[in-house]
Order: C-alpha cells, then sequence, then structure tokens
C-alpha cells in the first residue's frame, strides 16, 4: 500500500528512446513531464489498508474544501 507520495519532474531528453523494434532504429525525443512518485510503501492487513484510504480520502475531501 503506497502511505506516500512526492511530487517528482523529469527533464526532457533528447534521442532518449528507440522506435519500433524489427524496423530501422530511430531515436525519439523524450518530453518529460511532471507527476508524483512513490516516496513510502507498507504492508498492511485489509482492514489497516481500508482505514488508512478512508483517511486519505477525507484529507483529500478536506483540502479541497468538499
Amino acid at each position: 500500500m503506497v502511505t506516500e507520495r512526492r511530487p517528482a519532474e523529469y527533464p526532457s531528453r533528447s534521442k532518449a528512446q528507440k522506435g519500433r523494434p524489427g524496423s530501422r532504429s530511430k531515436f525519439q525525443d523524450d518530453p518529460g513531464g511532471a507527476g508524483y512518485e512513490i516516496a513510502k510503501e507498507a504492508v498492511m492487513c485489509p482492514t489497516c489498508a481500508q482505514e488508512h484510504l478512508a483517511k486519505e480520502a477525507a484529507q483529500e475531501a478536506d483540502s479541497l474544501g468538499i
């Protein structure tokens, strides 16, 4: 179960990925981007996991003002 996430930004990389397999290789640019990555994970019993999800949902609702 994911217990904590952190924001992450990835820079663009030119010619980082190869094209389709089986044909002539062409390198493609990776545009980069932003998102979230996992900071902490934990193994939990189903009851604890459900409680954790309920707490996360309540915190998200409070931050959105719902």
